[in-house]
């Protein structure tokens, strides 16, 4: 089907009328009204022009959302992903993702932006995935929201809204236990400490997790962790017409490793047994034909190759992480995160209007110790296997994060004028300073059998014993030179809203942000001059960076600091059109522009290359995206308010987004860029219906369908023998003078974007009714009832690289719940992944990017075709390795919750 039938098809379901259905209402109950601030101000969700999708603090309670993850889980349109670090979650709304630069979803805290980009991998920092505390809801707002959220709201927004103190005293205690050691335990008390002037509230949660997984070098469980957090809330009602509310908040988090496994094909390609070249130009390899240019694009290095789909259970393997850490013995540390984030919300009501302001400030100090190979070439029995891995990373950095925002708004309320205005201003900084202490033993190569028999270029291997040294016989030699990195980010924006409500049932509104935004990057390239001195390089030896290992497996280059700077000034219109024909029909159109500006990429080995060497970075650089996003929608109460349905259609023009590039430099390696990708399109449905069927039942169901594709994406200077197997499209380009300098012209164009699945679902039924003879038996009050539940996501089938080659099956999850509920506690037992699918959910490509020459980039001048290129000699870039990192999936799991209220 294509997407205008969907499109054509969903059309016409919204704008369905029920009047042909005839249905009994006797006994049935209301939906009670959900009020939002998705626009800083207290509205219906049915008198929102927006698509939000709401989470209650019952339902963070009874479904045990604890942090993003989780509100994906119920939230067809939100899909999360990890990384292949533990600072680098990608956050996707509506399709929109980022693969490189800023994150495109935003984070908020009471109103206040606490986004914050990885400083040196793919996407959102730790800050990201903060547990949860004292929440009174959770608000996913879809499509770009950047004139009222500004800065990060580029395909929509996810905000957590804080519990006021209470009126009166109240006091609660959660628990949830349950197997594989997981345990947590929050509670906390609130009242007034002066009657209608001063409340208080405080919070405090503990959790622990042994893990679903082991490891199979020693067996040690991975993927759990330990942590606690603390939160004070104060409301200080000055005046009847003047308050401030502050809060407080500290937490503390530890995780182990996460429970991965990285899929390599046990093939492998280089030049001489990989593939060889038929006479009509054509590669014959183990994976399929490749059209080519004669003599120029197999790779001569020998790389593992992954493609297809993702195994269930990642092929029953367990993670072969390399564990123990070769510097310590002891299995990785793992990650961890100390957060303190402040808040002070005033807020002033004068006779005309309100006067608003939020004031931000974060302090976050994390790191983490990790096996950066992600794999090793374990031998031995299971539980203490010995890793002979030679080639790898031990990944070690600390990262600092300080944050602060100040915004102020004034939001009229005329009671003699049919217009009303929004005015405000926002000051957002940031400060993150990273060390990282990685070493990178990239000089050892093994190849296939682990270099039995050796390989003789293989630097590792030790004549005396007889094979290549292990990684973790080299590594405890290596003298480490600490790598500084940073970033300061001043954003600096004013915005407006003006609401016009021309007839008594249309209103139109138009809003529009203005933002400049100065980003510092600091960045660290190989200083030549002391490089050169130290042994084992020698004069012209420079390798990429700090992380480089010398020949003799102990010096490592030495770093020299760089700084640059890139300024950004953009406009972000919005437009929406509502038509209310009633008290319980609203339907509107609106129209979207966002931008994520550009910058300066400081690259995961936290180095950067002057590929030229003219003394600048410039090629370090990367440009805006932009995105136009138009949408249709209707919000609709039927049945005397049992039934509700809302839903949108949307249509997204995404240009220049910012993906991966391996870029090659002078010498035969090749360093990770940021490429701008041509423009993409994405056609949405979102339906979301809640229906209260009686006093018992209750049924709900949210439906996002998305088309997600790459409408022009052009790579038309590839010389990467791994960038051409996998796009597998490759148009010759000879420039008839030199073999090293036959391209590929590789398209993209069509292939869907990656990590976005066409369908998604989620869906629940409920059973609940009161308990006479249980509360009879026991003496309890007559409020008691007993409830049943269950709740179903489904995810379809999807691509996880933009090649299309590797991808992800389908999965659906069933969860169960039956407990009892009184007035003042509840007591439930759960059964989630209720039939043990273990299909993997999610992975990362962990492909190095898009191969592709230093010339497209208009950066050397070397004429194509029949060019001398003399001055800038090379074979082409090395093959990015077709890798897929399987995150293990939770197999089925139990427990119990206990909540209790006072």
């Amino acid at each position: 089907m294509t997407h205008r039938k969907s499109i054509s098809y969903a059309l016409a379901l919204l704008m369905a009328v029920p009047a042909v259905v005839s249905f009994p209402t006797s006994g049935w109950t209301q939906i009670s009204e959900i009020v939002v601030t998705t626009r800083k101000r207290e509205e219906s969700l049915q008198d929102l022009p927006i698509s939000v999708n709401v989470l209650t603090a019952q339902d963070i309670v009874r479904l045990h959302i604890t942090d993003v993850s989780d509100v994906a889980d119920f939230s067809p349109s939100l899909i999360y992903n990890p990384g292949g670090f533990p600072n680098d979650h990608k956050i996707i709304i509506r399709g929109i993702r980022n693969t490189r630069g800023r994150p495109s979803a935003a984070f908020l805290v009471d109103g206040i932006d606490v986004t914050s980009q990885s400083i040196s991998q793919r996407g959102n920092s730790m800050l990201a995935t903060t547990r949860l505390l004292d929440v009174e809801r959770v608000e996913v707002v879809m499509g770009p929201q950047a004139a009222l959220y500004g800065r990060t709201a580029f395909g929509g927004a996810v905000q957590f809204i804080s519990k006021d103190p209470s009126d009166e005293f109240e006091a609660h205690m959660n628990a949830d236990i349950g197997d594989y050691g997981r345990y947590n335990v929050s509670g906390g008390v609130s009242g007034p400490v002066i009657a209608d002037v001063l409340g208080l509230r405080l919070n405090a949660t503990w959790w622990e997790q042994e893990g679903f997984h082991r490891e199979k070098l020693t067996l040690t469980h991975i993927g759990g962790g330990e942590g606690w957090g603390v939160a004070a809330i104060a409301k200080w009602n000055a005046s009847e017409k003047l308050s401030f509310k502050a809060r407080v908040e500290y937490s503390s988090d530890e995780f182990t490793e996460v429970a991965r496994v990285l899929l390599l094909d046990n093939k492998w390609l280089n030049g001489s047994v990989g593939c060889r070249t038929n006479p009509d130009g054509v590669v014959s390899s183990w994976f399929r034909d490749q059209p080519r240019a004669p003599g120029a694009m197999c790779s001569g290095s020998a790389n593992p190759y992954f493609f297809g789909i993702v195994p269930d259970n990642a092929g029953g393997r367990m993670s072969d992480i390399g564990s123990p850490d070769p510097l310590t013995g002891k299995p990785y540390k793992g990650t961890w995160r100390d957060l303190v984030r402040t808040s002070l919300i005033t807020e002033w009501d004068l006779d005309f209007g309100t006067i608003t302001a939020w004031t931000g400030f974060t302090i976050a100090d994390s790191g983490y110790v990790k096996d950066g190979s992600n794999g090793s070439i374990a031998v031995g029995p299971i539980g203490s296997m010995t890793n002979m891995l030679q080639r790898g990373q031990r990944s070690d950095a600390e990262t600092d994060t300080r944050q602060f925002s100040q915004e102020i708004r004034f939001a009229s309320d005329w009671e003699n004028s049919p217009v009303q205005v929004t005015l405000g201003a926002l000051y957002f900084e940031e400060k993150v300073d990273r060390i990282s202490r990685n070493i990178s033993n990239s000089v050892c190569r093994p190849g296939p059998n682990n270099d039995t028999p050796p390989r003789t270029s293989n630097p590792c291997y030790d004549a005396t014993l007889g094979r290549a040294l292990t990684a973790q016989e080299t590594f405890p030699n290596v003298i480490v030179n600490p790598s500084p990195i940073g970033r300061d980010l001043d954003s600096w924006s004013a915005y407006g809203l003006v609401e016009w409500p021309f007839l008594d049932e249309w209103k139109l509104t138009a809003e529009a942000r203005i933002s400049r935004e100065t980003e510092i990057s600091m960045g660290w390239d190989c200083d030549p001059v002391a490089t050169a001195l130290q042994p084992g390089f020698g004069p012209g030896a420079c390798p990429r960076g700090p992380s480089s290992v010398s020949t003799d497996l102990i010096h490592q280059a030495i770093g020299m600091s760089r700084r640059d700077s890139h300024v950004e000034r953009f406009v972000t219109p919005r437009y929406t059109l509502e038509w209310t024909p009633n008290d319980t029909t609203l339907l509107y159109a609106s129209a979207g522009k966002a931008v994520k500006p550009g910058g300066t990429n400081v690259v995961v080995s936290g180095t950067w290359s002057d590929l030229d060497f003219d003394g600048d970075v410039e090629e370090n650089k990367f440009k805006r995206e932009t995105l136009w996003a138009y949408e249709f929608g209707t919000k609709k109460t039927w049945l005397d308010g049992k039934l509700r349905t809302n839903g949108a259609v949307f249509y997204q023009n995404y240009k220049g987004r910012q993906v991966s590039t391996q870029q090659p430099d002078c010498c035969g390696s090749s360093t990770s860029l940021i490429l701008n990708a041509g423009v993409s399109e994405v056609y949405g449905v979102e339906i979301d219906t809640l229906w209260h069927a009686t006093d018992h039942w209750t049924l709900s169901a949210a439906y996002t369908y998305l088309d997600a594709t790459y409408k022009e994406f052009i790579n038309p200077f590839s010389t990467s023998g791994g960038t051409n197997r996998e796009a597998n499209n490759c148009t010759p380009i000879d420039n008839d003078t030199d073999a090293a300098y036959d391209f590929c012209e590789i398209s993209f164009s069509g292939n869907q974007l990656e990590g976005i699945p066409e369908h998604s679902f989620v869906g629940s039924i409920g059973y609940r009714a009161p308990s006479a003879p249980i509360a009879d038996l026991f003496g309890f009050d007559s409020s008691l009832e007993w409830f049943i539940e269950s709740s179903v996501r489904h995810v379809g089938k999807r691509w996880q690289d933009e090649f299309n080659q590797i991808g992800l099956k389908s999965y659906t999850i069933t969860d169960l719940r039956v407990g009892l509920t009184a007035e003042k506690w509840e007591l439930l037992l759960y059964v989630d992944n209720l039939f043990d699918d273990d299909t993997v959910q999610q992975a990362e490509d962990m492909s190095s990017g898009l191969g592709r020459e230093l010339i497209w980039r208009g950066l050397v001048d070397i004429p194509i075709p029949g060019g001398d290129a003399a001055n800038f000699r090379t074979s082409g870039s090395p093959s990015p390795t077709g890798s897929a990192m399987a995150f293990l999936p939770d197999p089925l799991t139990f427990g119990m919750r206990i909540s209790v209220r006072y």
